[in-house]
Order: C-alpha cells, then sequence, then structure tokens
C-alpha cells in the first residue's frame, strides 16, 4: 500500500451516498452540512472551566468534557442552520441530541413528532493533546445500523489556556458513518497487521 493510496479503494463494498435515493432527494441539504459544521467553532461557546490540574490529568476529563461539548455543538447547528440556502420544506427541521444510542443527533421535523430523521450525525470529542497513536473516537456502531446519509463527525478540543480554562474546539473531521465503520472493521481484519510489518508506510 503506497502511502498516497485512496483509502476508499480499500472497502470494497461501500457504494458511496451518491448511489443512494435519499441523496437524489435532499442533495442540496447534505453538499451544505460539511460547511455547516466547518462553521460551529467560531460561534462554539461553552460555561465550563477547568482549574488546578496537572497536564497528565486533562486527558481524564474528555469522557466527562465530550457530553457538554456536543450539547453545546448542536446548539450551534441549530443557530447556524437559518443560513443554509435551503427551499421552506427545510424549514420546520432542527438538530436534535440524544443519548445513549447510534447516531448521537438528528435532524427532525419538529413539525411532526412521529416523522422519521432525515439524517443522523455521529458526533464525537476528541482531546487535541491525546496521547492515543490510534484514535478509535469509541466508534464501535455497525455498518448494517448506519443509513447513507449519517455522518461521523469528530470535533478536536483543547483547553483554551492549554491545562486550564474553558474547551475550545477545532475544524471537524467528516466521513461518512457506514464507510467509518466500514474501516474500523477492516482495520481490525487486515490493515493493523499491515502496518505492523510496513512500519515506514
Amino acid at each position: 500500500m503506497e502511502s498516497n493510496t485512496d483509502w476508499t479503494d480499500y472497502i470494497d463494498d461501500y457504494d458511496g451516498i451518491e448511489e443512494s435515493d435519499w441523496y437524489d432527494d435532499h442533495r442540496d441539504l447534505y453538499v451544505q452540512i460539511p460547511d455547516l459544521l466547518n462553521r460551529v467553532p467560531g460561534t462554539f461557546s461553552s460555561g465550563v472551566h477547568i482549574e488546578g490540574l496537572d497536564a497528565t490529568d486533562v486527558f481524564g476529563l474528555n469522557e466527562v468534557l465530550a457530553s457538554s461539548v456536543e450539547n453545546q455543538v448542536v446548539n450551534s447547528l441549530d443557530n447556524l442552520k437559518p443560513s443554509l440556502n435551503l427551499g421552506e420544506e427545510y424549514r420546520d427541521y432542527e438538530f436534535v441530541r440524544q443519548s445513549q444510542t447510534f447516531p448521537d443527533v438528528l435532524l427532525t421535523d419538529s413539525s411532526d413528532a412521529d416523522g422519521e430523521s432525515l439524517m443522523g450525525i455521529e458526533l464525537k470529542c476528541w482531546y487535541l493533546l491525546a496521547k492515543e497513536g490510534d484514535p478509535s473516537f469509541r466508534f464501535k456502531t455497525t455498518p448494517a445500523a448506519c443509513a447513507p446519509q449519517d455522518l461521523l463527525v469528530i470535533y478536536p478540543w483543547t483547553l483554551d489556556n492549554i491545562v486550564t480554562g474553558s474547551p475550545e474546539i477545532f475544524r471537524p473531521f467528516v466521513m461518512p458513518a457506514k464507510f467509518a465503520s466500514m474501516y474500523v472493521d477492516y482495520y481490525w481484519q487486515e490493515l493493523k497487521d499491515w502496518r505492523s510489518t510496513n512500519p515506514n508506510n
């Protein structure tokens, strides 16, 4: 495997969002979501403030702070949504966080309590100075549970004074959740062994 190889080449069964009927119906929405996600750090704010920890202890806060950060991200998404260039059909849609189930965030029609969600976002936060060699992002969802339009979104975060202060987030890593899940399987089944025998690639 060459270092510049397109990683999607190794997931043979991944068809891509563009092949789905959903994409045909909601392309205008889908193509604007990444830009919306990229703009969240500019509007993000958190009431959490951390003081008095050793630098080595900050990573241990990831689980605690991630929930707070994720809630604030959802608020930012809803505040930014009116800026999207969308038709009236999406006017009543809003981002709603759900806990302890996949995906973390749903885009739902607030005027239809019984309606299906339009898409989902599995939202993760990753401490920017973490010592993990291969971050897992705690993403253990099977490919079968992911709709083609669902996204995995990972916001790197740190404290604004490095080891003290309030959380701040940075431009996210965004990819289709189904592909990410398939890639996790591929990593553990094949790529991890390949990397151990080819450390310079």
